[in-house]
């Protein structure tokens, strides 16, 4: 079933792409968290066991990118740059630490995504373009922490895994698409300036 995730992760990325213009900062940070869900799928056997180092460190990226698409929402674009290499610090050391790495990848997880939801939370009850479907995506993400390892059937959990991953990468698109298709292109950005310019000029 983690193929399906892997694959759904794949068509995302391909969906910003074409947005990149719009908000290049914004579209490679969605880009890294969409495919280090994706590496992280297709490296794990879907189990709680079944993580090898290199899904640790494409969890982690999508991770980072989280937080800080996150700061960026929350708090604006030079908060997020100026605590990005704290958080790939971070990252770095929960990779790096010698004791049980995958409680100390899942309680890295659930913190964050619990730190996420509360901003997003704020950030739908103000409206903001997007938020409502982002905040969905994170509820979707935290259910696939714990919720297939609840369920004692192994078909039954994949599924819901596959499920909760399908779910949460769809919300995450549909907020990427609407939010990145409200931010003008450079091209339309000069044309807004020039207006300006010429408005001016008739003012004078």
């Amino acid at each position: 079933m983690e193929w399906l995730v892997s694959t759904a992760a794949l068509l995302a990325i391909a969906g910003v792409v074409p947005q990149f213009g719009r908000d290049s900062w914004k579209a490679v940070l969605w880009i890294l968290l969409f495919g280090g869900q994706g590496f992280a799928a297709l490296l794990s056997d879907g189990t709680q066991n079944g993580f090898a180092l290199s899904a640790i460190l494409a969890i982690t990226l999508a991770l980072a990118s989280l937080a800080v698409l996150t700061l960026d929402a929350g708090w604006g674009r030079s908060k997020a740059r100026f605590g990005l290499p704290g958080l790939l610090a971070l990252g770095a050391a929960v990779v790096l630490l010698p004791s049980d790495q995958i409680d100390i990848v899942l309680w890295s997880q659930t913190a964050l995504l619990t730190f996420a939801v509360v901003v997003f939370a704020r950030l739908e009850l103000q409206h903001r373009p997007g938020a409502g479907w982002i905040l969905l995506g994170l509820l979707a993400w935290l259910g696939r922490l714990w919720l297939p390892s609840m369920v004692s059937d192994e078909t039954a959990a994949g599924l819901l895994d596959a499920g909760l991953g399908l779910a949460m990468l769809l919300t995450f698109m549909l907020a990427v698409r609407k939010q990145l298709r409200l931010t003008p292109t450079g091209s339309q950005r000069g044309a807004s300036l020039k207006q300006v310019d010429v408005a001016q000029i008739d003012m004078d």
